[in-house]
């Protein structure tokens, strides 16, 4: 999915709220508790695609307080829970392709604010992918992709990039960020953008 598809599949979505304009929308559920889910080349009823995949059934209550069901792709449902499609869709959709180091690099960035944050505030399971022996006091931290980055392992970019810090992971890849305001207007600094880097 490239930018002007993701855009057209948003513009079916606030097609679909404005159309069926519900009060609720709800998933299915059997008496088991279990949702109501089959593989269907059918058309998805919130994003109008005909994709083969799974659909999941839904119930929307209407400003009549009618009840109507819906099937909906696994793509809607993701969209209708988060607001978006799942990371690794959000960051092939948004890449950039801005060099940095040596030669040109391809970056994918989902374009998410991450907070920093200090030791104290990691959780139990993330302070110990961290060497605690290297903790010191100011020190700041990030979770990308379940793991956890000190602020401290990136190198300042020193090229045209947009992008402020690097880390090489491997030979071929690394992570970059740079410091931005998330859209709720926090201090610049205290939020990163992160992308993954590919030569």
């Amino acid at each position: 999915m490239d930018k002007q598809e993701y855009k057209l599949y948003e513009e079916s979505i606030e097609r679909f709220n404005k159309v069926e304009d519900l009060k609720c929308l709800s998933i299915k559920q059997d008496k088991n508790g279990e949702w109501i889910e089959s593989f269907s080349w059918y058309w998805c009823d919130m994003c109008s695609r005909n994709l083969g995949g799974n659909r999941t059934v839904h119930l929307g209550l209407t400003k009549n307080d009618d009840i109507i069901e819906y099937s909906l792709c696994d793509d809607c449902l993701y969209y209708n829970e988060y607001g978006q499609l799942d990371d690794m869709t959000m960051e092939m959709t948004f890449i950039d392709t801005h060099g940095y180091g040596r030669g040109k690099k391809m970056i994918t960035t989902n374009n998410i604010p991450r907070e920093l944050l200090c030791f104290a505030e990691l959780t139990p399971e993330q302070q110990l992918q961290v060497d605690s022996d290297s903790v010191v006091d100011g020190q700041e931290y990030f979770v990308y992709r379940g793991l956890t980055y000190c602020m401290d392992e990136f190198l300042r970019l020193d090229d045209d990039s947009i992008w402020d810090g690097g880390l090489q992971e491997t030979n071929v890849s690394g992570i970059v960020i740079r410091y931005t305001k998330n859209d709720r207007n926090y201090p610049l600094g205290d939020w990163v953008i992160v992308g993954r880097s590919y030569m």
